[in-house]
Protein backbone atom coordinates (compact mmCIF):
# COMPACT_ATOMS: atom_id res chain seq x y z
CA UNK A 1 0.00 0.00 0.00
CA UNK A 2 1.66 2.95 -1.01
CA UNK A 3 1.03 6.31 1.13
CA UNK A 4 2.77 8.87 -0.79
CA UNK A 5 -1.04 10.56 -1.68
CA UNK A 6 -2.32 10.27 1.73
CA UNK A 7 -2.33 13.52 2.54
CA UNK A 8 -3.99 14.87 -0.67
CA UNK A 9 -6.71 12.39 -0.43
CA UNK A 10 -10.66 13.27 1.23
CA UNK A 11 -10.91 13.18 4.54
CA UNK A 12 -13.12 9.94 4.06
CA UNK A 13 -10.64 7.99 2.44
CA UNK A 14 -7.97 8.70 4.88
CA UNK A 15 -9.93 7.29 7.68
CA UNK A 16 -10.79 3.96 5.92
CA UNK A 17 -7.00 3.89 4.66
CA UNK A 18 -6.58 3.99 8.53
CA UNK A 19 -8.56 1.61 9.94
CA UNK A 20 -7.77 -1.05 7.62
CA UNK A 21 -4.84 -3.46 8.26
CA UNK A 22 -1.63 -1.99 8.98
CA UNK A 23 -0.20 -5.66 6.98
CA UNK A 24 -1.59 -7.88 4.09
CA UNK A 25 -2.81 -10.69 5.65
CA UNK A 26 -1.26 -14.34 5.39
CA UNK A 27 -3.56 -16.58 2.65
CA UNK A 28 -6.53 -17.42 4.61
CA UNK A 29 -6.36 -15.49 7.53
CA UNK A 30 -8.90 -12.75 8.25
CA UNK A 31 -7.65 -10.15 10.26
CA UNK A 32 -9.07 -9.83 14.12
CA UNK A 33 -8.68 -6.30 14.96
CA UNK A 34 -11.06 -6.46 18.65
CA UNK A 35 -9.42 -9.56 20.07
CA UNK A 36 -6.49 -11.26 18.43
CA UNK A 37 -4.29 -13.48 19.91
CA UNK A 38 -1.57 -12.01 22.34
CA UNK A 39 0.81 -12.58 24.79
CA UNK A 40 -0.60 -9.68 27.26
CA UNK A 41 -0.73 -11.73 30.63
CA UNK A 42 3.57 -12.65 30.19
CA UNK A 43 4.18 -9.33 28.56
CA UNK A 44 2.87 -7.15 31.14
CA UNK A 45 4.12 -9.49 34.24
CA UNK A 46 7.83 -9.47 33.20
CA UNK A 47 7.43 -5.37 32.58
CA UNK A 48 5.74 -5.07 36.29
CA UNK A 49 8.05 -7.24 37.86
CA UNK A 50 11.11 -5.72 36.71
CA UNK A 51 9.73 -2.07 37.72
CA UNK A 52 8.75 -3.34 41.40
CA UNK A 53 12.01 -5.13 41.67
CA UNK A 54 14.08 -2.39 40.41
CA UNK A 55 12.15 -0.21 42.86
CA UNK A 56 12.25 -1.49 45.63
CA UNK A 57 16.42 -2.27 45.48
CA UNK A 58 17.01 1.82 44.49
CA UNK A 59 14.40 2.10 47.26
CA UNK A 60 17.01 0.15 49.55
CA UNK A 61 20.04 1.49 47.76
CA UNK A 62 18.94 5.60 48.47
CA UNK A 63 17.75 4.16 52.37
CA UNK A 64 21.17 2.80 52.67
CA UNK A 65 22.92 6.53 51.33
CA UNK A 66 20.50 8.34 54.29
CA UNK A 67 21.75 6.00 56.96
CA UNK A 68 25.65 6.44 55.51
CA UNK A 69 25.48 10.04 55.35
CA UNK A 70 26.64 10.11 51.87
CA UNK A 71 25.46 10.85 48.49
CA UNK A 72 28.00 10.61 45.61
CA UNK A 73 28.25 11.36 42.09
CA UNK A 74 27.07 8.22 41.07
CA UNK A 75 24.12 8.11 42.92
CA UNK A 76 22.72 10.99 40.94
CA UNK A 77 23.55 9.06 37.65
CA UNK A 78 21.82 5.90 38.90
CA UNK A 79 18.73 8.30 39.84
CA UNK A 80 18.80 9.65 36.24
CA UNK A 81 18.95 5.94 34.71
CA UNK A 82 15.91 4.97 36.88
CA UNK A 83 14.29 7.82 35.11
CA UNK A 84 15.07 6.53 31.69
CA UNK A 85 13.93 2.90 32.47
CA UNK A 86 10.79 4.34 33.80
CA UNK A 87 10.40 6.05 30.78
CA UNK A 88 11.32 2.37 28.69
CA UNK A 89 8.43 1.27 31.06
CA UNK A 90 5.86 3.82 29.67
CA UNK A 91 6.78 2.52 26.40
CA UNK A 92 6.24 -1.21 26.66
CA UNK A 93 2.49 0.34 28.39
CA UNK A 94 1.68 1.83 25.67
CA UNK A 95 2.38 -0.92 22.87
CA UNK A 96 0.26 -2.61 25.85
CA UNK A 97 -2.60 -0.07 25.37
CA UNK A 98 -2.38 0.42 21.78
CA UNK A 99 -1.83 -3.13 20.27
CA UNK A 100 -0.84 -6.07 22.94
CA UNK A 101 2.32 -7.61 23.10
CA UNK A 102 2.99 -10.42 20.17
CA UNK A 103 0.15 -9.30 18.39
CA UNK A 104 0.76 -9.78 14.75
CA UNK A 105 0.78 -6.82 12.48
CA UNK A 106 -2.08 -7.66 10.18
CA UNK A 107 -3.85 -7.85 13.02
CA UNK A 108 -3.23 -3.91 14.01
CA UNK A 109 -5.36 -1.25 12.27
CA UNK A 110 -2.81 1.40 10.16
CA UNK A 111 -3.79 4.39 12.13
CA UNK A 112 -2.63 1.90 15.35
CA UNK A 113 0.40 1.02 13.70
CA UNK A 114 1.17 4.79 13.08
CA UNK A 115 1.40 5.69 16.47
CA UNK A 116 3.09 2.29 17.91
CA UNK A 117 6.25 3.58 15.37
CA UNK A 118 6.55 6.71 17.72
CA UNK A 119 6.99 4.46 20.41
CA UNK A 120 9.27 2.17 18.62
CA UNK A 121 11.66 5.32 18.48
CA UNK A 122 11.21 6.48 21.95
CA UNK A 123 12.17 3.42 23.52
CA UNK A 124 15.41 3.29 21.75
CA UNK A 125 16.35 6.65 23.21
CA UNK A 126 15.46 6.07 26.79
CA UNK A 127 17.44 2.47 26.57
CA UNK A 128 20.11 4.37 25.51
CA UNK A 129 19.50 7.06 28.07
CA UNK A 130 19.67 4.61 31.05
CA UNK A 131 22.72 3.32 29.84
CA UNK A 132 24.82 6.32 29.44
CA UNK A 133 24.23 6.79 32.83
CA UNK A 134 23.59 3.30 34.58
CA UNK A 135 27.16 1.99 33.68
CA UNK A 136 29.45 4.77 34.55
CA UNK A 137 28.05 4.42 37.30
CA UNK A 138 28.13 1.00 38.47
CA UNK A 139 32.29 1.77 37.34
CA UNK A 140 32.59 5.33 39.49
CA UNK A 141 31.05 3.03 42.78
CA UNK A 142 33.71 0.35 41.63
CA UNK A 143 36.34 2.74 41.34
CA UNK A 144 35.50 3.57 45.05
CA UNK A 145 35.57 0.49 46.46
CA UNK A 146 38.89 -1.19 44.54
CA UNK A 147 40.81 1.72 44.35
CA UNK A 148 40.40 3.19 48.12
CA UNK A 149 43.35 5.31 47.76
CA UNK A 150 42.89 6.99 44.65
CA UNK A 151 45.84 5.31 42.88
CA UNK A 152 46.12 5.43 38.98
CA UNK A 153 46.60 2.30 38.80
CA UNK A 154 45.47 -0.64 35.72
CA UNK A 155 42.05 -0.94 37.48
CA UNK A 156 41.28 2.76 37.38
CA UNK A 157 42.24 3.50 33.81
CA UNK A 158 40.83 0.35 32.83
CA UNK A 159 37.45 1.26 34.38
CA UNK A 160 37.47 5.41 33.11
CA UNK A 161 38.37 3.78 29.67
CA UNK A 162 34.82 1.65 29.55
CA UNK A 163 33.42 4.68 30.94
CA UNK A 164 34.43 6.66 27.94
CA UNK A 165 33.48 4.12 25.51
CA UNK A 166 29.97 3.76 27.23
CA UNK A 167 28.93 7.40 26.79
CA UNK A 168 30.25 7.74 23.28
CA UNK A 169 28.68 4.58 22.45
CA UNK A 170 25.15 5.52 23.38
CA UNK A 171 25.26 9.14 22.85
CA UNK A 172 26.24 8.31 19.56
CA UNK A 173 23.32 5.37 18.93
CA UNK A 174 20.71 7.86 20.54
CA UNK A 175 21.37 10.58 17.89
CA UNK A 176 21.48 7.85 15.33
CA UNK A 177 17.97 6.86 16.30
CA UNK A 178 16.75 10.57 16.63
CA UNK A 179 17.99 10.93 12.57
CA UNK A 180 17.24 7.59 11.14
CA UNK A 181 15.06 8.94 9.19
CA UNK A 182 15.18 12.52 7.64
CA UNK A 183 13.00 13.96 8.56
CA UNK A 184 12.73 12.30 11.77
CA UNK A 185 9.48 12.11 11.53
CA UNK A 186 8.97 10.19 8.24
CA UNK A 187 9.10 7.14 10.89
CA UNK A 188 5.48 7.66 11.76
CA UNK A 189 4.03 9.57 8.62
CA UNK A 190 5.27 7.59 6.03
CA UNK A 191 4.10 9.89 3.12
CA UNK A 192 6.45 12.73 4.15
CA UNK A 193 8.77 13.21 1.75
CA UNK A 194 12.65 12.32 2.76
CA UNK A 195 14.09 8.71 3.70
CA UNK A 196 15.50 6.42 6.44
CA UNK A 197 18.82 4.40 6.52
CA UNK A 198 18.81 0.54 7.62
CA UNK A 199 18.03 0.67 11.48
CA UNK A 200 18.78 -3.18 11.48
CA UNK A 201 22.31 -2.17 11.07
CA UNK A 202 22.72 0.01 13.85
CA UNK A 203 21.03 -1.95 16.44
CA UNK A 204 22.98 -5.26 15.98
CA UNK A 205 26.06 -3.12 15.38
CA UNK A 206 25.31 -1.31 19.28
CA UNK A 207 24.45 -4.77 20.27
CA UNK A 208 27.64 -6.59 19.77
CA UNK A 209 29.59 -3.22 21.61
CA UNK A 210 26.70 -3.60 24.64
CA UNK A 211 27.73 -7.34 25.30
CA UNK A 212 31.18 -6.84 24.87
CA UNK A 213 30.79 -3.98 27.28
CA UNK A 214 28.76 -5.85 29.63
CA UNK A 215 31.47 -8.80 29.92
CA UNK A 216 34.47 -6.17 30.46
CA UNK A 217 32.27 -4.74 33.51
CA UNK A 218 31.65 -8.03 34.72
CA UNK A 219 35.28 -9.49 34.54
CA UNK A 220 37.08 -6.01 35.36
CA UNK A 221 36.59 -6.65 39.17
CA UNK A 222 37.05 -10.43 39.36
CA UNK A 223 40.44 -10.05 39.86
CA UNK A 224 40.63 -8.08 42.70
CA UNK A 225 37.81 -10.00 44.76
CA UNK A 226 39.85 -13.21 44.14
CA UNK A 227 42.58 -11.45 45.89
CA UNK A 228 40.59 -9.72 49.18
CA UNK A 229 39.73 -11.12 52.42
CA UNK A 230 36.35 -11.38 52.88
CA UNK A 231 33.90 -12.69 55.35
CA UNK A 232 31.43 -15.02 54.10
CA UNK A 233 28.15 -12.51 54.31
CA UNK A 234 30.55 -10.44 51.90
CA UNK A 235 31.02 -13.12 49.40
CA UNK A 236 27.78 -13.85 49.35
CA UNK A 237 26.99 -10.24 48.24
CA UNK A 238 29.76 -10.28 45.88
CA UNK A 239 28.42 -13.79 44.51
CA UNK A 240 24.90 -12.05 43.93
CA UNK A 241 26.09 -9.18 42.18
CA UNK A 242 27.92 -11.22 40.16
CA UNK A 243 24.86 -13.97 38.72
CA UNK A 244 23.14 -10.35 38.27
CA UNK A 245 25.54 -9.38 36.16
CA UNK A 246 25.33 -12.69 34.47
CA UNK A 247 22.04 -12.43 33.85
CA UNK A 248 22.50 -8.99 32.41
CA UNK A 249 24.77 -10.71 30.05
CA UNK A 250 22.49 -13.26 29.06
CA UNK A 251 19.55 -10.56 28.54
CA UNK A 252 22.03 -8.99 25.87
CA UNK A 253 22.71 -12.06 24.62
CA UNK A 254 18.42 -12.36 23.85
CA UNK A 255 18.26 -8.70 23.05
CA UNK A 256 21.04 -8.91 20.00
CA UNK A 257 19.77 -12.64 18.88
CA UNK A 258 15.84 -11.14 18.76
CA UNK A 259 17.62 -7.60 17.09
CA UNK A 260 18.76 -9.98 14.26
CA UNK A 261 15.48 -11.63 13.73
CA UNK A 262 13.67 -8.52 14.11
CA UNK A 263 11.38 -7.05 11.31
CA UNK A 264 11.67 -3.29 10.99
CA UNK A 265 8.66 -0.87 9.52
CA UNK A 266 8.32 -2.17 6.11
CA UNK A 267 10.02 -5.39 6.50
CA UNK A 268 7.27 -7.55 7.72
CA UNK A 269 5.44 -8.70 11.14
CA UNK A 270 7.38 -5.45 13.07
CA UNK A 271 4.78 -5.57 15.72
CA UNK A 272 5.27 -9.35 16.91
CA UNK A 273 8.50 -9.21 16.18
CA UNK A 274 9.16 -6.16 18.19
CA UNK A 275 7.50 -7.74 21.48
CA UNK A 276 10.48 -9.99 22.47
CA UNK A 277 13.00 -7.15 21.57
CA UNK A 278 11.88 -4.44 23.72
CA UNK A 279 10.87 -7.16 26.82
CA UNK A 280 14.35 -8.64 26.61
CA UNK A 281 16.30 -5.27 26.58
CA UNK A 282 13.96 -4.17 29.37
CA UNK A 283 15.06 -7.27 31.66
CA UNK A 284 18.36 -6.47 30.77
CA UNK A 285 18.33 -2.36 32.24
CA UNK A 286 16.96 -3.87 35.27
CA UNK A 287 19.74 -6.36 35.59
CA UNK A 288 22.38 -3.37 34.83
CA UNK A 289 20.19 -1.18 37.57
CA UNK A 290 19.92 -4.04 39.73
CA UNK A 291 24.20 -4.25 39.90
CA UNK A 292 24.45 -0.77 41.29
CA UNK A 293 21.76 -1.00 43.74
CA UNK A 294 22.16 -5.17 44.84
CA UNK A 295 25.14 -4.05 47.52
CA UNK A 296 24.07 -1.54 49.73
CA UNK A 297 20.90 -3.71 50.60
CA UNK A 298 22.80 -5.27 53.53
CA UNK A 299 23.45 -1.51 54.90
CA UNK A 300 19.65 -0.71 54.18
CA UNK A 301 18.74 -3.62 55.76
CA UNK A 302 20.73 -3.67 59.06
CA UNK A 303 23.88 -5.71 60.02
CA UNK A 304 22.13 -6.72 63.18
CA UNK A 305 19.15 -8.23 61.01
CA UNK A 306 21.43 -10.18 58.70
CA UNK A 307 23.53 -11.69 61.85
CA UNK A 308 20.30 -12.62 63.46
CA UNK A 309 19.36 -14.09 59.84
CA UNK A 310 22.12 -15.99 59.55
CA UNK A 311 22.44 -17.05 63.42
CA UNK A 312 18.69 -18.41 62.75
CA UNK A 313 20.28 -20.60 59.63
CA UNK A 314 23.19 -21.66 61.74
CA UNK A 315 20.95 -22.95 64.53
CA UNK A 316 18.52 -24.47 62.62
CA UNK A 317 21.28 -26.18 60.53
CA UNK A 318 23.08 -26.91 63.46
CA UNK A 319 19.64 -28.70 65.25
CA UNK A 320 19.56 -31.34 62.57
CA UNK A 321 22.91 -32.73 63.10
CA UNK A 322 23.23 -35.53 66.34
CA UNK A 323 25.41 -34.08 69.60
CA UNK A 324 27.33 -36.28 71.84
CA UNK A 325 25.95 -36.07 75.96
CA UNK A 326 30.05 -37.06 76.74
CA UNK A 327 31.81 -34.18 78.24
CA UNK A 328 35.10 -35.28 77.04
CA UNK A 329 33.76 -34.20 73.61
CA UNK A 330 32.16 -31.32 74.30
CA UNK A 331 34.14 -28.38 72.11
CA UNK A 332 33.20 -24.48 72.76
CA UNK A 333 30.98 -22.56 71.20
CA UNK A 334 31.14 -20.47 67.78
CA UNK A 335 30.42 -17.31 69.34
CA UNK A 336 33.65 -17.53 71.68
CA UNK A 337 37.15 -16.51 70.23
CA UNK A 338 38.06 -17.72 66.18
CA UNK A 339 38.20 -20.68 64.69
CA UNK A 340 41.32 -22.30 64.26
CA UNK A 341 42.11 -25.49 62.24
CA UNK A 342 45.34 -25.43 63.15
CA UNK A 343 46.42 -27.74 66.09
CA UNK A 344 49.02 -25.66 68.29
CA UNK A 345 49.09 -26.53 72.00
CA UNK A 346 49.06 -23.71 75.07
CA UNK A 347 50.71 -24.00 78.59
CA UNK A 348 48.57 -23.80 81.44
CA UNK A 349 49.74 -23.18 85.25
CA UNK A 350 47.70 -22.86 88.27
CA UNK A 351 49.53 -23.07 91.31
CA UNK A 352 52.36 -25.82 90.66
CA UNK A 353 49.93 -28.09 88.62
CA UNK A 354 50.57 -28.02 84.85
CA UNK A 355 48.68 -29.51 81.79
CA UNK A 356 48.70 -29.60 78.18
CA UNK A 357 45.65 -28.68 76.36
CA UNK A 358 45.54 -28.58 72.55
CA UNK A 359 43.77 -25.53 70.66
CA UNK A 360 41.20 -27.87 68.74
CA UNK A 361 39.73 -27.75 72.03
CA UNK A 362 40.16 -24.44 73.30
CA UNK A 363 39.30 -22.02 70.73
CA UNK A 364 40.66 -18.88 71.38
CA UNK A 365 40.41 -15.41 69.66
CA UNK A 366 43.61 -13.17 69.23
CA UNK A 367 42.87 -11.00 72.35
CA UNK A 368 42.69 -13.84 74.51
CA UNK A 369 46.25 -14.97 73.79
CA UNK A 370 48.02 -12.04 74.34
CA UNK A 371 51.14 -11.75 77.37
CA UNK A 372 53.58 -9.49 77.59
CA UNK A 373 56.26 -9.29 80.45
CA UNK A 374 59.45 -7.25 81.14
CA UNK A 375 61.93 -7.77 83.61
CA UNK A 376 65.42 -5.29 84.36
CA UNK A 377 68.22 -6.83 85.43
CA UNK A 378 66.68 -10.72 85.33
CA UNK A 379 65.24 -13.27 84.21
CA UNK A 380 61.32 -12.60 83.54
CA UNK A 381 58.74 -14.94 82.89
CA UNK A 382 55.35 -15.20 81.81
CA UNK A 383 52.48 -17.48 83.11
CA UNK A 384 49.28 -17.44 81.47
CA UNK A 385 46.54 -19.25 83.17
CA UNK A 386 43.48 -20.27 81.78
CA UNK A 387 40.78 -21.20 83.91
CA UNK A 388 37.64 -23.13 83.39
CA UNK A 389 35.25 -25.58 84.86
CA UNK A 390 31.45 -26.41 84.45
CA UNK A 391 28.94 -24.55 86.46
CA UNK A 392 27.01 -28.02 87.91
CA UNK A 393 26.06 -30.96 86.70
CA UNK A 394 22.55 -29.92 85.89
CA UNK A 395 23.84 -27.40 83.81
CA UNK A 396 26.13 -29.38 81.92
CA UNK A 397 25.64 -27.14 78.45
CA UNK A 398 27.33 -23.76 80.43
CA UNK A 399 30.53 -23.03 80.06
CA UNK A 400 32.79 -20.53 82.19
CA UNK A 401 35.68 -19.05 79.93
CA UNK A 402 37.50 -16.70 82.21
CA UNK A 403 40.99 -15.78 80.53
CA UNK A 404 43.55 -14.29 82.95
CA UNK A 405 46.77 -12.68 82.78
CA UNK A 406 49.59 -12.66 85.65
CA UNK A 407 52.91 -11.23 85.25
CA UNK A 408 55.43 -12.54 87.94
CA UNK A 409 58.91 -11.12 88.36
CA UNK A 410 61.33 -13.29 89.97
CA UNK A 411 64.42 -11.61 91.92
CA UNK A 412 67.47 -12.95 92.18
Amino acid sequence: MSLEDFPHLPFEEQQAILQSAALEPPPNTVSNFDSPPNGNAQGLFAVLFCVLLTTLAGFLHIRSRFILKTVRVEDYLAILAYLGFLGCAGCLLAIYHLSGFYVHQWDVRLGTFLNIAEVLIIFPICYCLTMIFSKPAILLEWIRIFVPHHERNTFYWAAWVLIVINVALYVSSCIATIFNCTPPNKSWEPWVDGFCSDRRALDVGVGFFNLAMDVFILVLPQRVIRKLQMTRARRIGVTVVFSVGVLACGCAVGRLYFNWVAEYSGQGDTTYTVSALFLWGYAELACVLLVFFVPCIPKAIGDERLHKMASLWSSLRGSNKPSSTSNKTRTWPRTIGNISTRSRAYRTMAHSERSMMSSSELELGDSTTTAWGRGQGSSASINVEVAFSQSSESAADTWKYPATRTMERQHP
